[in-house]
């Protein structure tokens, strides 16, 4: 209030109310920086993510087109409308903007991989492999490989294939060994604690977690409990899920890391689910799609309690609903 043009007062702010997942008060504060500083252009695409997360295309369209418009022959520029209309399952327009960043570089490894995802999402898998593979084999940076092996890893999660889907996990971690240090790598691992325990390894994400713990210090030991939590919540352990969530809520309340209030909220709804308190789980899995409405899967958990209480006709009505997004 002192200083109502002070960036830095608005930056910081910014960042708090990203901390605590008050998204209408970040949008904000980027809106009167924005008003402040025009020329700050990054925080047009941030106004613009921001109104992608809350689901509304339409005004997020309008920031990333306004960023566009201010650098036309920019990558970036097409790359995030792109991702915008990838995201909200408009694949046609999609391909559109990719098709452009690739006029600008013909051999843009992002543009060509989010082709790629395309075909995944669209269901044409044998494509979407083989353009993979041609992509990979072009790579010329690690970093570029690293982005290839990502989409390979998601490619064959999407297909349930977690064996494999893992492989790429290591070659992954095989590949940031050439470029990143101990802790980055350690974190990756922490991250990707229950893609172990898909593959019948999680003596292995204990190991991981117990290394971490030991290597980690403030503040990235916050991870370790959230770790655990998230290899209880896979191995479908309802006590240990329960002696695991007290320590992370209590973790979030001293934080006041509210960004990851949502494993709180899904901690909370396996366990109703495990438990058969099936209306319960729904009402949780709702409240879960409000804070993060971008992400359709949970209309997959929501449609499998339906399923789960015979309600066969809410169920489809909610796993149609992913089908708009990921045919």
């Amino acid at each position: 209030k002192l200083y109502p043009e002070d960036v830095s007062a608005y930056m910081w702010l910014t960042w708090l109310y990203m901390l605590r997942h008050e998204k209408v008060k970040e949008l904000e504060a980027y809106k009167i920086l924005l008003n402040i500083d025009p020329g700050q252009h990054d925080n047009i695409l941030r106004i613009g993510e921001l109104y992608k997360f809350q689901g509304n295309f339409k005004t997020a369209l309008e920031y990333y087109q306004l960023y566009a418009d201010k650098y036309p022959d920019h990558v970036k520029s097409f790359m995030e409308l792109g991702d915008l209309h990838t995201a909200f399952g408009k694949y046609e327009e999609a391909r559109s903007f990719y098709r452009n960043a690739l006029q600008l570089e013909p051999d843009a490894i992002p543009a060509r991989l989010s082709m790629a995802d395309i075909e995944t999402e669209s269901g044409n898998f044998i494509k979407a492999r083989s353009d993979y593979n041609e992509i990979l084999e072009e790579c010329k940076t690690t970093k570029e490989k690293l982005a290839a092996y990502n989409c390979l890893k998601e490619y064959y999660y999407t297909r349930g294939q977690y064996g494999k889907a893992f492989d790429y996990l290591e070659l992954i971690i095989n590949e940031q060994e050439k470029i990143e240090d101990q802790i980055e790598i350690t974190l990756t691992k922490l991250y990707s604690v229950q893609r172990y325990c898909h593959v019948g390894r999680s003596d292995d994400a204990f190991n991981i977690i117990r290394e971490a713990d030991e290597q980690l210090g403030p503040p990235l030991d916050i991870n370790i409990p959230h770790a655990y939590l998230r290899v209880y919540l896979e191995l479908e352990q309802p006590e240990e899920i329960k002696a695991s969530l007290e320590e992370v809520e209590a973790n979030i309340d001293a934080q006041g890391d509210e960004a990851n209030r949502f494993i709180v909220f899904w901690a909370q709804v396996k366990l109703f689910e495990l438990q058969g308190e099936y209306k319960s789980a729904i009402s949780y899995y709702e409240q879960i799609l409000e804070m993060r409405p971008m992400n359709i899967a949970w209309h997959y958990l929501i449609g499998r309690c339906y399923r789960k209480m015979k309600d066969f006709n809410k169920s489809e009505e909610h796993l149609q609903k992913i089908l708009t997004v990921h045919p």
